[in-house]
């Protein structure tokens, strides 16, 4: 098959190297925070049945039980780009005004008390929107 192809075409198969690619690269690093992601809805998902099942409100219990890398969790959730007041404002003051509605934030910082300070954390609803949960 590659017999019939010529030699430039043959070198550039041979040599892709997916961190030169533009669109591959952007692709690659959406790729954890797609994982978070879709963690967290399942988690979300069990948090409900539970609710339903025993009425068990305790979801600092079921993080723990299966966030078990929160360092990971804590790494991607840090990075995000989905929320202009973390990403794009220069001046603190003109970000002042601005609502934080990024999940991100909230869910390391809960995290972050779960694991890191053994705080008890009562569970919120405001972090916990799925609507705020979409990814960018």
């Amino acid at each position: 098959m590659f017999y019939e192809l010529p030699i430039d075409l043959q070198n550039y198969i041979f040599e892709f190297n997916a961190t030169h690619r533009y669109k591959y690269n952007k692709s690659l690093e959406k790729i954890p925070r797609t994982g978070i992601h879709i963690r967290y809805m399942r988690i979300l998902d069990e948090f409900d049945e539970q609710i339903h099942e025993n009425g068990d409100w305790n979801f600092e219990k079921l993080l723990k039980k299966h966030i078990v890398d929160p360092e990971h969790f804590l790494n991607v959730l840090k990075s995000c780009k989905c929320c202009v007041r973390h990403t794009g404002c220069a001046a603190a003051s003109a970000c002042a005004d601005e609502p934080c509605l990024c999940y991100c934030r909230h869910l390391s910082r809960f995290i972050d008390k779960i694991y890191n300070t053994g705080e008890v954390v009562r569970f919120g609803h405001n972090w916990n929107d799925r609507e705020l949960f979409e990814l960018n």
